[in-house]
């Protein structure tokens, strides 16, 4: 009788280990599956209207050439200004193309950041009026404000010099001054 029962544990012991091997083979075999499978979508479609439809190649060319006035409140600041920034920052934002796909232009890159600074909008509801997605916009944003420090660290602007602190010890002074300052200028206590 134990010599059956030796022989029935070592026949379910040997089968059970056949089969997690056969298991592991399977789950193995799928794993390399789905590292084989090509993407469906490399690029949406909605992405690739960018030229027609995206805000940078159609608005604010539209804009700039109609209604300066309506630019400078889009984009915060003038046409010239604009076109100053984009050609001082250009050489540090210019990318290589690949042969999968173009790269951004510095002028993009600076009309997606700015309005994001001074507006907080998410890089969610941006990338379908700028038709860049989301991650993409979030590395510009990133790469964008470190090559604005970057160049501009040297330069003092004109208007942190007009909205500059003084010390005062009236109240009243203190909160107008707080009303004269641009909220991207307070410094934030969160």
């Amino acid at each position: 009788m134990d010599a059956e029962r030796l022989a029935t544990i070592g026949a379910l012991v040997q089968q059970r280990n056949q089969n997690l091997l056969r298991l592991q083979q399977a789950v193995d075999i799928r794993r390399r599956e789905r590292r084989r499978r090509d993407r469906v979508v490399w690029v949406r479609q909605w992405i690739l209207k960018r030229p027609e439809h995206g805000l940078y190649d159609k608005l604010m060319v539209e804009l700039r050439n109609e209604d300066p006035r309506a630019f400078q409140h889009f984009m915060r600041m003038p046409p010239a200004m604009f076109d100053e920034v984009v050609q001082r920052l250009t050489p540090r934002l210019t990318k290589q193309d690949t042969n999968y796909r173009a790269s951004l232009e510095p002028g993009l890159k600076v009309a997606i950041t700015l309005p994001h600074l001074a507006s907080g909008n998410t890089y969610r509801n941006m990338q379908y009026a700028w038709r860049v997605p989301h991650n993409t916009i979030s590395v510009v944003v990133r790469e964008l404000v470190k090559v604005i420090i970057e160049e501009y660290s040297s330069v003092q602007l004109r208007s942190q010099k007009r909205y500059a602190a003084k010390p005062t010890l009236n109240p009243r002074r203190a909160s107008a001054r707080m009303r004269r300052t641009p909220l991207y200028q307070r410094s934030r206590h969160r």
